[in-house]
């Protein structure tokens, strides 16, 4: 039977090696991981701060058409009287000259 001898000192020292290759693997992952979570928090806080001018914008805007409905009401109440007026005179119940 062939016997196989194997120097566990070089054995071990190629573990070493290898672990020290994975624990440096994992410290790059941790920091592309903290670097990542990091720019998704700024993300978030840009996306908030967009959500709240977009609201604001949305207010203002509400609020402009609230003023231009109550304008187009008030033009649209005094072209019906104009009309109406005018309407009027033309049958001959106004007070002014034939």
């Amino acid at each position: 039977m062939p016997t196989i001898e194997i120097d566990i000192k070089e054995v071990l020292d190629k573990l070493d090696r290898k672990l020290d290759g994975v624990k440096e693997d994992i410290a790059d992952l941790k920091a592309e991981f903290k670097e990542d979570i990091n720019g998704l928090k700024v993300s978030s806080a840009r996306q908030e701060e967009n959500s709240k001018r977009l609201e604001d914008k949305i207010d203002n805007l509400s609020k402009r058409l609230d003023s231009v409905e109550f304008l187009s009401r008030g033009v649209l109440i005094g072209l019906i009287i104009a009309i109406l007026g005018a309407f009027i005179r033309m049958l001959g119940f106004g007070g002014g000259n034939p």
